[in-house]
């Protein structure tokens, strides 16, 4: 039986294509066996694949520095995606991002809607068609999921990695369930494209995804520049429960104790001190400035 003129098309494309794949072993739910998988799908499409594990941290943004591949998957989680998309935005010029979702959120595949089946992801690579994903700068750092300050970056200063890596998303709910009883309430100061707020809690959206939850920023969305900041007014245990309850349960988008605003940039401070991270990952201390990105990095989609 004769090849149908689209296999025959991506055999042509794929044919011109260096494809290098990094693997981030630690992520959750990884799988050798997947990637594999996917090296002989695209070297049955003529392309040229090599295959690689990383072994300790930075490992990706070197690769993605370094590479002169045609196209670089990735295969992790957000934190995995942030760094090597911040390092190929800096380049300019370098191998197209391809995603293999392999981490507890997968915020930015969600958000997209990236391929997110081996097979579908090894046809998207072949085609080469791509989508964008803009970005957020944190302190001078890119973000691509979201920023925050308060609860939830509270969350992942305490998180044990073997902990997050064991249970994934229920390794969050215990830890805030614990911290809920033993936390001291925060006071930040937010200024947001010249208007000020009080909260307890503030975070910065580039997806509309949050921490592998359903869709918590209404009118988010990473393939278009601008972000969205959301805040909790009163970071009390009850107000902070009823918030985390909405956001497991798929109703943060629609929960009256969330304050939600298109924004440019934003300022947050806070007297006390507190905890911000990015992306999942623990980012120091506040003061938190945030700006938006202009230019978008091309990541292969469907």
């Amino acid at each position: 039986m004769a090849p149908s003129p689209d296999t025959c098309a991506e055999q042509t494309k794929a044919a011109q294509k260096a494809v290098q794949i990094v693997g981030n072993p630690t992520a959750s739910r990884f799988s050798l066996a997947k990637l594999e998988r996917l090296a002989e799908l695209l070297r049955a499409q003529g392309a040229n694949v090599c295959l690689h594990m990383t072994e300790r941290s930075g490992e990706i943004a070197r690769f993605s520095a370094d590479s002169n591949a045609d196209v670089l998957v990735i295969a992790g989680g957000d934190s995995s995606i942030n760094e090597a998309a911040a390092t190929l935005k800096e380049r300019r010029g370098g191998p197209t991002l391809a995603i293999v979702p392999f981490g507890t959120g997968n915020s930015i595949c969600r958000d997209l809607r990236l391929p997110q089946t081996i097979e579908d992801i090894a046809s998207a690579i072949c085609k080469g068609n791509t989508t964008n994903l803009y970005n957020g700068i944190a302190n001078g750092r890119a973000f691509f999921v979201a920023a925050s300050v308060g609860f939830d970056a509270e969350i992942v200063h305490l998180m044990p990695f073997r902990m997050k890596r064991r249970l994934g998303k229920f390794a969050y709910m215990l830890l805030a369930a614990r911290l809920l009883l033993e936390r001291t309430r925060t006071r930040l100061k937010v200024e947001a494209d010249g208007v000020r707020y009080n909260c307890g809690w503030a975070m910065i959206c580039n997806t509309g995804y949050y921490a592998g939850f359903s869709r918590l920023a209404v009118n988010q969305n990473g393939g278009h520049a601008g972000l969205t900041l959301i805040m909790v007014q009163r970071d009390t245990p009850l107000n902070l429960l009823r918030v985390f309850k909405h956001m497991v349960f798929g109703r943060g988008r629609h929960s009256p104790y969330l304050k939600q605003i298109p924004i440019e940039n934003a300022r947050i401070t806070c007297r006390t001190g507190a905890a911000v991270q990015v992306d999942g990952e623990p980012f120091g201390m506040a003061p938190l400035v945030i700006d938006g990105a202009p230019n978008a990095l091309p990541v292969i989609g469907t």
